[in-house]
């Protein structure tokens, strides 16, 4: 059924782009757009710079990323949160910064335990879950072709919503 005509948005996205309309060119803030190019039996997959797509190449130093590459950095970039207990405890303050006063305070430990859980979770899930799941937690990815530097800019309810979901339940 996922897979149907009647898809709807998944359907949209056929060439699995999980950072379909996130993407901003660090190098001109134009848009990046996802397209590819097909040689021989294999598809390769890029995010382009819609100004030097559309105005010519020349209009702007970015140009183009591999799809892959950029992608990658971004799941790299979920997956440090537990890893790296400094940008964790930045993350957590950034979010504590925009808590409405009534909103309880997340618990960091819960925000590490569900990020430890990404791998496994993240291998089982479809490519039309990897990018509601990405679409859940990033506001935001920026691409500077002039020094390849990946900037993601997440969205504090998605992560609070996030955290939320792991909670065990007491209903039965």
């Amino acid at each position: 059924n996922r897979n149907g005509s009647k898809g709807g948005r998944s359907v949209r996205n056929k060439h699995s782009a999980l950072l379909k309309g996130l993407v901003e060119c660090g190098s001109c803030g134009s848009v990046m757009i996802h397209t590819y190019a097909q040689k021989k039996n294999t598809r390769y997959r890029y995010y382009v710079c819609a100004k030097a797509h559309q105005r010519g190449w020349n209009k702007c130093e970015t140009r183009s990323v591999s799809a892959p590459e950029l992608e990658g950095a971004v799941i790299d970039n979920l997956r440090g949160f537990a890893q790296n207990p400094a940008m964790l405890s930045e993350v957590l303050r950034r979010l504590e910064e925009g808590r409405a006063p009534e909103t309880p305070m997340i618990d960091p430990g819960k925000v590490a335990d569900a990020l430890l859980k990404f791998d496994p979770l993240w291998a089982q899930l479809t490519t039309w879950e990897q990018e509601t799941f990405i679409r859940t937690l990033v506001a935001q990815v920026r691409y500077d072709g002039r020094n390849g530097e990946v900037t993601v800019g997440f969205r504090s309810e998605g992560i609070r919503q996030f955290c939320a979901k792991q909670e065990p339940s007491n209903e039965h």
